[in-house]
């Protein structure tokens, strides 16, 4: 939580360095949330292997943020091979695990957000038959 809360809001400055501070110390006792940011970071800033890597193991753990996101990289090939098998299996994932984070994640469109997974799931699918 306190890595989200540097990285900032509309009202307040980001302080990224904190933020990294906070979310590496929860991404190394596993928690999901910290990989998830933490991976997400280094996506955006250059060390792609180290991000798969976190994301992997926030999907891995049940974490459906996670999961989508690690969906997304397997069909755009961010960090790995296109797999639209792959991709699929990580956005239905995800879709089923939405219902248990509705507590975790509050105030949060779960339907939009489980509208726009499945509309990534039927696109993979799409492509994967295009093969």
């Amino acid at each position: 939580m306190l890595g989200i809360i540097y990285i900032g809001t509309q009202k307040t400055l980001p302080e990224v360095n904190k933020a990294i501070y906070w979310f590496q110390k929860a991404a190394d006792s596993g928690n999901p949330v910290g990989q998830t940011a933490l991976g997400e970071y280094y996506l955006k800033n250059a060390d792609t292997a180290k991000g798969v890597m976190l994301i992997k193991s926030a999907a891995e753990s049940g974490y459906a943020p996670a999961q989508m996101l690690y969906g997304d990289l397997f069909f755009n090939g961010t960090g790995c091979n296109v797999d639209y098998q792959k991709a699929y299996t990580w956005y239905t994932t995800a879709i089923e695990q939405i219902p248990y984070y509705k507590a975790i994640l509050p105030g949060l469109d779960h339907p939009a957000i489980k509208k726009s997974l499945k509309k990534k799931a039927e696109k993979a699918l799409e492509m994967l038959n295009q093969k």
